[in-house]
């Protein structure tokens, strides 16, 4: 489910909205990826404390590779 889960999220990255979000200088970049995480997690039926596993999946999913931009790309 993890691994869908990162896969919702970069969706979401790539949309318009999320990346003028991310382009905006008085935006908190971490507050938007909070939000993010959040919509990924409800859209999931899964309660909000389950954010954590989104903001640190480096613990939680070993497979998935980090580029440079920040992304993961999960095999």
């Amino acid at each position: 489910m993890l691994k869908l889960m990162l896969q919702r999220e970069q969706e979401l990255k790539s949309l318009p909205l999320l990346q003028r979000a991310f382009g905006a200088p008085f935006l908190d970049r971490r507050q938007v990826m909070y939000q993010l995480h959040l919509r990924v997690v409800r859209e999931f039926g899964l309660p909000d404390s389950t954010v954590e596993v989104l903001q640190n999946t480096q613990y939680f999913y070993n497979r998935c590779d980090w580029n440079s931009y920040g992304s993961v790309v999960c095999a």
